[in-house]
């Protein structure tokens, strides 16, 4: 048995915190895709508690050793902007998931058409994604092309037969495959639009299209997906890796190594000169990474520089360059 965590989101306000993580455990025979809440807390509900840990979907297949494998296509799509799981759909990811090659089309996010945010947003957006109105409140936007273009369906149809699902019309799959994927919008001519599927050739296209794994998909037609009561189910300590408290630890852990790493990629611009406490001058065009952040300070390393690492006032940096 193998256990990978493959992606975890973090939801956090004045009222609720709670982490939900996705977890891979890789059986000789099958695969369980498994979505666990890790806490949860609310000031609101008097004496409120909750487990660490906790199971709220599994989606589980059998295991041929072969999974398709695409940029447009991850279980954070499927768990995390689907709306048919617990978690809230993840608006600002939706917004710009299409435009950064992770998700195929998106629809359904919080931006109004004919505001200056939507006409702003359609602006913004990369000559390869096209934005058609959804319903009267969002917009629908997708990749331009056709899935044919973007999937090896005859992959995908190889799949799906492993599985036993090979008995599909892989003939209409195929043809509307071929269709550009703006005809999955409410078109007049086709009896399926997105994300609406009627029967399994459109959930084959549906999951394609919204950027779902072809496994998710499998295990709905092969009826091998299992939600969990609301209650909150708790994981007996033999179903999970290591400790409850450990394990929070953990994605604490990785959520923070996350961020410093995305912090440590980014470089700044100096926009204007100025003098550090501890002597540090900047001149205006210099550039620096933040290595390091430590309460009201930051461990930098400027570009090129001769002294290279330094800790700085962070309000200072907001000051002069265009760390924020």
């Amino acid at each position: 048995m193998q256990k990978e965590l493959i992606c975890h989101a973090n939801y956090k306000s004045d009222w609720i915190r709670c982490i939900y993580d996705v977890e891979r455990v890789e059986y000789e025979d099958r695969v369980e895709i498994n979505l666990y809440m890790i806490d949860k807390r609310s000031r609101f509900v008097r004496n409120y508690s909750s487990p660490i840990r906790s199971l709220c979907h599994r989606v589980e297949y059998k295991n041929i050793h072969d999974e398709y494998r695409s940029r447009y296509l991850n279980w954070y799509n499927l768990f995390f902007c689907s709306n048919c799981y617990r978690p809230v759909p993840d608006d600002h990811y939706l917004r710009t998931a299409v435009s950064k090659g992770l998700k195929t089309a998106s629809m359904g996010f919080r931006v109004l058409p004919h505001s200056k945010q939507g006409n702003r947003y359609k602006r913004h957006l990369p000559d390869y994604c096209g934005c058609e109105m959804w319903g009267e409140f969002s917009y629908y936007v997708y990749t331009k092309g056709s899935l044919d273009a973007l999937f090896d369906i005859e992959k995908i149809k190889h799949i799906y037969e492993m599985h036993g699902l090979g008995s599909m019309n892989w003939d209409e799959i195929q043809a509307l495959s071929k269709l550009d994927l703006s005809c999955f919008n409410h078109s007049p001519d086709l009896d399926f639009s997105v994300p609406f599927p009627t029967k399994k050739e459109h959930y084959v296209l549906n999951g394609l299209v919204l950027g779902y794994p072809v496994e998710s998909t499998v295990a709905l037609l092969n009826h091998t997906q299992y939600c969990y009561p609301a209650s909150y189910r708790p994981i007996p300590k033999d179903d999970v890796s290591g400790e409850q408290d450990e394990f929070f630890e953990s994605v604490e852990r990785a959520i923070e190594e996350q961020k410093r790493a995305e912090a440590a990629s980014a470089v700044y611009n100096v926009v204007q000169d100025g003098r550090s406490d501890n002597g540090l001058l900047f001149r205006s065009g210099e550039r620096f990474r933040v290595l390091e952040i430590d309460e009201d300070t930051g461990l930098i390393q400027k570009v090129g520089g001769a002294r290279n690492k330094d800790r700085v006032s962070l309000k200072f940096l907001r000051l002069i360059s265009e760390f924020k």
